[in-house]
């Protein structure tokens, strides 16, 4: 394998892992990429978002190991006494998880195929820019950091509009969760908790079925390697960056951003 392919490989692991947790679509991102270098749709299509999604998981669950611990040591079983407020919370992300789940299984060949067009990326990313806009001006105010099962559901359901490449995860889960009254430095951070189990769920799914359809040779698996290490390291600081960063200030950034990226690839996909 060449210097250029594997530094290809370390290249897209870490657009990966930069964009995976900031509010500007990691799909969206590794696809434009993809388009622009002219790579191999075969080593650098889904197969390759895999293993770049396992890095990033694992650097989500590393970040959150101690939330993680503490919400699901909490989780009991109905024995007739009433929920504590903590012990609900593993239950509505455990919902949550089996309900995005089921939609990701119905639209996991839509999502491989049409959705991944350089136009519908624009477009969402486009939409998603205002959306967020919209909602840090809805959220403004908001003064409320406690979690309750219509906002964990709602914040958590969010994730199904992430399926289509452009929106983004982050973005949907903390503007929903700025829409449902949460401060803006809880609705991140239940976002991501909310996140773990069904983007773990997912990347062990496609890494099953990629056990019986990929023929992974040596240097692929080299290859597969550095970008999920690559999209790891750079990913853990990536989220360490944007949990601070909205403790104080705004989505606007990365909607205004959102907009210059989604002119841009409109106008490269009109004029052709």
């Amino acid at each position: 394998m060449s210097i250029i392919s594997l530094l290809q490989a370390a290249v897209l692991g870490a657009i990966q892992g930069v964009t995976e947790f900031l509010p500007i679509s990691s799909t969206g991102h590794l696809v434009i990429a993809q388009h622009f270098f002219g790579l191999d749709p075969v080593n650098f299509g889904l197969s390759f978002d895999m293993f770049t999604n396992i890095g990033t998981t694992t650097a989500l669950v590393l970040f959150y190991r101690k939330d993680l611990v503490s919400i699901f040591s909490k989780l009991r079983f109905p024995n007739g006494k009433p929920y504590a407020q903590e012990e609900k919370l593993p239950w509505w992300i455990l919902g949550v998880t089996t309900i995005v789940g089921v939609a990701g299984l119905l639209l996991e060949d839509r999502i491989a195929t049409d959705f991944r067009s350089l136009t519908v990326i624009g477009v969402m990313l486009l939409f998603f820019g205002a959306v967020m806009l919209l909602a840090e001006k809805v959220g403004a105010r908001n003064t409320s950091d406690t979690i309750s099962a219509k906002r964990a559901y709602l914040v958590g359901l969010a994730q199904i509009l992430a399926f289509v490449p452009g929106v983004s995860r982050s973005g949907a889960t903390i503007s929903t969760g700025l829409f449902s009254g949460l401060t803006r430095a809880t609705a991140a951070r239940y976002s991501f908790l909310l996140s773990v189990p069904i983007i773990t769920a997912a990347t062990l799914k496609r890494l099953a079925t990629a056990a019986t359809e990929l023929t992974i040779t040596t240097d692929l698996a080299i290859f597969y390697v550095i970008g999920a290490l690559t999209a790891g390291i750079v990913g853990y600081f990536s989220l360490q960056f944007l949990i601070s960063y909205l403790q104080k200030y705004s989505l606007a950034v990365f909607a205004y951003y959102r907009f210059a990226l989604g002119t841009a690839l409109l106008l490269y996909v009109w004029l052709g």
